[in-house]
């Protein structure tokens, strides 16, 4: 029996999560600098295990459990933070997990399509807005809740 080529076979399951997974989380951050200035970083839910695709790690897991993924530093809030997504959580529950580090008082941060804000005491509060946001949206499995693409790419 021949052995076999560990980089082909992880390099396959990762076309496999990307293909015929679904995305359930998506975190992007952009600190406006040149070169690795903006990533995203994703979480896959592929035959019923999830996936943490980071930009700096690539795939790792399987876990279980969303929680599971989530505990490997997806729920970091920074100055860089710009958007955080979920199709599995509301954005309450999400704004309630993540931890804020470098991300100062009055920083905004789009959580499930809504605008939160760093407080004073360092946690989230959602902005109250005098109607629906402007180009506010959410995505699910790859596509805006509307049915359009996302713009998030084509590995989500």
């Amino acid at each position: 029996m021949s052995d076999l080529d560990q980089d082909a076979c992880l390099e396959l399951l990762a076309e496999m999560i990307l293909e015929d997974g679904t995305c359930v989380y998506r975190l992007f951050w952009d600190s406006g600098g040149p070169g690795a200035g903006a990533e995203d970083e994703y979480i896959y839910k592929f035959r019923d295990r999830y996936w943490p695709h980071s930009s700096a790690e690539g795939f790792s897991g399987p876990f279980d459990s969303l929680e599971e993924a989530l505990a490997r530093d997806f729920l970091a809030v920074t100055d860089a933070t710009v958007s955080v997504e979920c199709t599995e959580l509301s954005a309450a529950e999400l704004a309630k997990r993540v931890r804020i580090y470098s991300a100062g008082p009055g920083h905004t941060v789009e959580v499930n399509g809504q605008t939160w804000r760093v407080s004073e005491n360092i946690t989230l509060e959602k902005v109250q807005a005098a109607g629906p946001a402007c180009g506010s949206r959410r995505f699910a499995a790859g596509r805006l809740l509307d049915g359009s693409p996302t713009s998030i790419g084509s590995r989500c």
